[in-house]
């Protein structure tokens, strides 16, 4: 016993380390899933915030020229010099303003510029600057030129007391790889790889791969209009972390369970002993041995061991005399029935003890689930005939209708009798329903199909087979051919036709 203890702490320990080992794998990754999406919430605020700072060096120039009387004046004059010297053109020469686009136009349009990047044609057509010039407020427009995206804010031009708009005055910065390398820079050289501008994402989910590379993709919306910047970053620090704690997290668990498995089977082997007597004990009872009576053996690991003992052996004492008096009875019921099946009718008994043999074979060929009963309701299956008149019972003619209607009486009559005792609702339909047809039309209830429970079904077939082949005083038997014969006209109307068909494999 032992022994087997001591398997199924190890296998219980094993399950254990298992279930533990897969939580903590599950927990790791749910921590490296949450070490990942901090440290991509993290960079994409850094890449917001460097697009802020784009647009917001877009600002600058902007409200430096847009908001200035004199550049009005010389608007209205179409001053072209004057406004490439002050307003448009040199800021697009300048090297340090970093600045790509310039665009300006009067109210009436009649008068427009572009400098810098050519999208002169693109900004005019587009649906911000329509908002600028219409509602006088400030836009921001998204345009693809030559494979880069380029930033452009339009805003009206005002007098310098932020009054009588004028035209539209515009300020764009193309993010090429120049600005790229700046912002990965910004967010982080040295484990930012790649960065693309993207009309569309490349990671339509976050990527992970080998707890190191770490992809994903940041929609960024600049007016109406959406980029995404896929990012591609090296972080091989985070590799390292997540299998270190992994493993050692690991290690842990397989010594704590090993302490758990030394601790339990020294207390297991002091217990054993006393378990195996009260198994061996339990077992003689279990077999029949009711006088067997356990040792009561004082443990103080387990004292429940001593209450097991005490309790199984009152039990069996109390099983003991409870089963003398079920087997004086139960002996003294079916001398009373068999005896009282002999009174009026000699070839009852035996034709009861044959269909009973038949309805037992047929049982078992079927894997029905409870033989016991069946052999039992077949030796009982005419006990209701107790109730009917010799005369009638044992007529050699034919009988009438009245008489007929008489004999139909002895199922219910069977099921009367027996329906009060401890055998079994199984025992009892066989009795009662053993002359239902399989169609409908038998007795005493009409029951049809599958209606008709399957021991009763059972007993039917094996009922009829042994009358047409059993001698009575009055004819002989047919043979067994003509009486399959019999069997088989009757299937689907009188018997379950599949249970015909086994029934006849087994003559």
């Amino acid at each position: 016993m032992y022994k087997t203890m001591k398997h199924v702490i190890i296998l219980i320990s094993m399950v254990a380390i298992i279930a533990m080992g897969m939580g903590i794998a599950i927990i790791n990754n749910h921590a490296w899933d949450a070490l990942v999406d901090e440290y991509i919430a993290d960079k994409s605020r850094q890449v917001e915030y460097f697009i802020s700072e784009q647009g917001q060096s877009l600002q600058d120039v902007i409200e430096t020229n847009a908001v200035w009387t004199d550049l009005i004046v010389a608007l209205d004059a179409e001053d072209e010099l004057w406004m490439e010297e002050n307003a448009t053109k040199y800021i697009t020469d300048s090297e340090t303003m970093n600045i790509d686009l310039i665009f300006i136009s009067n109210e009436n349009q009649s008068y427009m510029r572009s400098y810098g990047t050519d999208l002169m044609d693109v900004v005019r057509n587009s649906s911000a600057f329509k908002l600028t010039l219409e509602e006088n407020t400030q836009n921001d427009l998204l345009v693809w030129h030559e494979g880069y995206v380029v930033l452009i804010k339009l805003v009206p031009i005002m007098d310098n007391e932020r009054e009588n708009p004028e035209g539209v005055y515009g300020a764009g910065r193309t993010l090429d790889q120049t600005q790229i390398k700046k912002m990965k820079s910004a967010i982080g050289e040295n484990t930012i790889s790649k960065i693309d501008v993207a009309k569309s994402p490349i990671y339509h989910s976050q990527i992970s791969e080998n707890y190191s590379i770490i992809s994903w993709s940041k929609p960024f919306r600049y007016g109406n209009q959406k980029i995404y910047f896929n990012i591609d970053a090296n972080v091989p620090i985070y590799q390292s972390l997540f299998r270190n704690q992994r493993k050692h997290i690991f290690i842990i668990v397989i010594l704590l369970v090993a302490f758990v498995i030394v601790a339990e089977l020294k207390i297991f082997k002091k217990i054993s002993k006393s378990l195996e007597v009260t198994i061996e004990s339990v077992h003689k009872i279990s077999n029949g041995d009711y006088k067997s009576k356990l040792k009561i053996h004082e443990s103080k690991y387990l004292p429940e061991i001593t209450l097991l003992s005490e309790s199984i052996n009152r039990m069996s004492s109390e099983i003991e005399n409870n089963m003398e008096k079920i087997d004086s009875k139960y002996i003294q019921m079916i001398e009373i029935i068999a005896n009282a099946m002999e009174i009026n009718d000699s070839y009852t008994h035996k034709h009861n003890n044959l269909v009973s043999d038949y309805a037992l074979s047929l049982a078992i060929a079927i894997d029905y689930e409870d033989t016991d009963a069946v052999e039992v309701a077949g030796k009982l299956h005419d006990i209701g005939k107790i109730a009917i008149p010799y005369h009638i019972l044992n007529k050699p003619g034919r009988l009438t209708n009245e008489e007929y209607e008489i004999i139909k009486k002895h199922p219910e009559e069977g099921y009367k009798i027996i329906k009060d005792t401890d055998f079994n609702e199984r025992i009892k339909d066989g009795v009662r329903y053993h002359h239902e047809w399989y169609d409908g039309t038998g007795y005493p209830l009409q029951l049809k199909g599958d209606a008709i429970p399957l021991i009763a079904q059972i007993i039917a077939i094996a009922d009829v087979f042994d009358a047409l082949t059993s001698d009575r005083p009055y004819r002989d038997g047919m043979s067994k051919e003509a009486a399959i014969e019999i069997l088989i006209k009757g299937r689907g109307t009188q018997f379950n036709p599949k249970l015909v068909d086994v029934f006849i494999t087994l003559l």
